[in-house]
């Protein structure tokens, strides 16, 4: 694993790793739980408290938690509605009883306050809670654009806003993990460097879309 896919945190509060992925995966799910796994272990490092905030749906999100599990990190499970909504949501009974496996097995359970109107409003609620409490976003990922606001590239690009590093791993075989290098004013521009590691992952910025800007003194590649 590359030396730059280390994150440590000097913060009180420990290690959050956020993670986010698609629902519908090729059929390779040992390789990509061991990718997944080598990610967390090589980020996770030596810190002694570190929590995985992801949700629960079918796909990416179970695989990272089952990860986690294997390797004995602690996860929060972040639902974006109550859990039996949520579970209308799901192919069958079969995911359904895994996901309550995996609720049981979280340190800690969250959803939104007040239940959302809409189904994307719940997402979109999810998503925005684990991009803006991660130190680092874990994101499997097919490189293309969100089809809307809530999924994978969209988390990636709020991500690269709030100068969170990110850490790409491919849907696609053989699912190396990449370091993402991020301009955030459009997503041609967002997704043009990203193939290259890095090792410093973002340039920081405005969004031109949501005019919020990063939470960083000055852009990573100041000085290039």
């Amino acid at each position: 694993m590359p030396a730059e896919f280390s994150q440590k945190s000097t913060s009180r509060r420990g290690l959050v790793i956020g993670a986010v992925g698609h629902r519908y995966l090729p059929d390779e799910r040992i390789a990509l739980l061991d990718s997944i796994s080598r990610v967390l272990d090589d980020v996770t490092g030596d810190s002694n408290e570190v929590v995985v905030l992801v949700s629960v749906a079918e796909g990416a999100d179970r695989l990272i938690i089952e990860a986690a599990a294997l390797l004995g990190i602690p996860y929060t499970c972040v639902l974006p509605c109550p859990a039996d909504r949520f579970e209308e949501d799901f192919s069958g009974a079969s995911s359904i009883l895994e996901f309550r496996r995996f609720l049981t097995g979280a340190s800690k359970v969250v959803q939104p306050e007040n239940e959302p109107s809409d189904r994307i409003s719940g997402y979109l609620w999810a998503s925005h809670f684990i991009v803006d409490r991660a130190d680092t976003l874990i994101a499997v990922w097919d490189g293309q654009p969100a089809n809307g606001p809530a999924g994978t590239g969209y988390a990636i690009e709020e991500a690269g806003v709030r100068c969170v590093p990110v850490i790409w791993i491919p849907t696609e075989a053989p699912h190396e993990p990449i370091a993402l290098e991020l301009a955030t004013s459009t997503f041609d521009e967002f997704t043009r460097p990203i193939r290259q590691p890095v090792e410093r992952p973002f340039r920081c910025g405005a969004s031109a879309e949501t005019g919020r800007t990063s939470r960083c003194a000055e852009p990573a590649d100041r000085g290039r």
